[in-house]
């Protein structure tokens, strides 16, 4: 039997989330509308010439980008709605097109990559931009989505010299301003680093790092050369304001009781971090008027943190404008655009400097419930 409409969507608003964004942010969330309106259509060839759209005018239309679409956009007798994301490595893209070829948009203009930056006056809130739910009736999962017009690597990557020497500082209890912490200090840093980079961009730590000396990894000055290379390969892929890919998708997951989903309380919540996820018991994580749980997007990565602090390689901010999502919600699954297959922008030199594949039915679904939630 379905659930009443009407208990999910209240659902829905009593547990979305407060997002704490960076003070310092420069690629700001926008709404999907704004992106494709101010976006072009194309369809990669795989050869570097990318190729029109038929039936593309001026204007893209929403409605035909969507897996509900009767008449969507196609190239060669495969719509829109079809995963053909161009380099993406997801089971269900198939063979067929091959897989440097697909749609994708793209932005008209460098500069819309910024977002939309809708904050108050003073700066401590944020607004006037829709946050996206969906709900999973066989997981008894709300997942929440949160779009931004690009994206860069995070920021503990692009400083890195000035992050690790941070950290073994840190580490050695604090050492004076004009005195360099020990290597050894320094080169465990660079290890901590080097492990949640790996963990958190595997396929973009395969295309940069250098390849292992005979034997392998022979000691800590390793990783600090190890890393150094990454971080130079990294750069290597951005644009020149420091930009990895244009478009983000970025979401947090609740999982509701799953006995009793829209009476009882939730039982955790997924914060999802690139190519990882963190769970928490949702007594344990913090909480805005008591159901809304918060989030802190890292600034530039935008990738959802429990605490500010979180991790090594990303940033957030503790005091940063809050979105208060529950203001501006709208089901995802009601949105003309929703299951595009394509980029959501360009396409780059690799997979992680490409667009990213947006929410579908048939890929993105929400993290397996975790069995021991910290």
């Amino acid at each position: 039997m379905a659930p009443d409409p009407n208990a999910v969507s209240g659902t829905a608003a009593k547990y979305a989330p407060l997002m704490v964004l960076h003070a310092k942010e420069k690629l700001w969330p926008c709404s999907v509308e704004w992106f494709i309106s101010r976006s072009s259509l194309g369809w990669a060839t795989g050869t570097g010439l990318d190729a029109s759209v038929p039936g593309v005018g001026d204007r893209i239309e929403a409605a035909r980008l969507g897996a509900a679409s009767t008449n969507p956009y196609s190239v060669d007798g495969i719509p829109a709605s079809q995963l053909t994301r161009p380099l993406d490595d997801n089971p269900a893209r198939g063979t067929s097109p091959p897989g440097a070829q697909g749609f994708f948009l793209r932005l008209l203009e460098e500069t819309f990559v910024r977002g939309d930056r809708a904050t108050s006056p003073d700066g401590s809130s944020y607004s006037g931009v829709p946050c996206c739910w969906d709900y999973d009736e066989d997981a008894k999962a709300l997942t929440y989505w949160f779009f931004y017009a690009g994206s860069a690597p995070p920021l503990g990557l692009l400083r890195l010299t000035e992050q690790i020497g941070l950290k073994a500082a840190r580490d050695a209890g604090g050492v004076p301003a004009d005195e360099t912490p020990p290597r050894e200090l320094e080169a465990a840093a660079a290890a901590a680093y080097l492990a949640e980079f790996r963990e958190a961009y595997p396929g973009l730590a395969a295309e940069v790092e250098p390849p292992l000396p005979p034997g392998g990894t022979k000691g800590f000055p390793d990783f600090v050369r190890t890393l150094g290379t990454a971080a130079e390969g990294i750069k290597a892929l951005l644009r020149d304001d420091d930009v990895l890919h244009e478009g983000d998708w970025e979401r947090m997951t609740v999982y509701l009781d799953k006995t009793d989903p829209f009476g009882a309380a939730p039982e955790s919540i997924a914060f999802y971090r690139h190519s990882t996820n963190t769970f928490r018991k949702w007594d344990g994580v913090e909480k805005a008027d008591g159901t809304h749980a918060v989030g802190y997007a890292a600034i530039g990565s935008h990738a959802t943190l429990p605490t500010p602090g979180f991790g090594h390689i990303d940033v957030g901010d503790p005091d940063g404008p809050r979105w208060r999502t529950w203001e501006d919600l709208v089901p995802i699954v009601e949105q003309p655009w929703y299951g595009f297959g394509g980029a959501w922008g360009r396409v780059g030199k690799v997979r992680d400097s490409t667009g990213p594949l947006g929410p579908g039915a048939h890929w993105k679904h929400a993290a397996p419930r975790p069995a021991r939630p910290d």
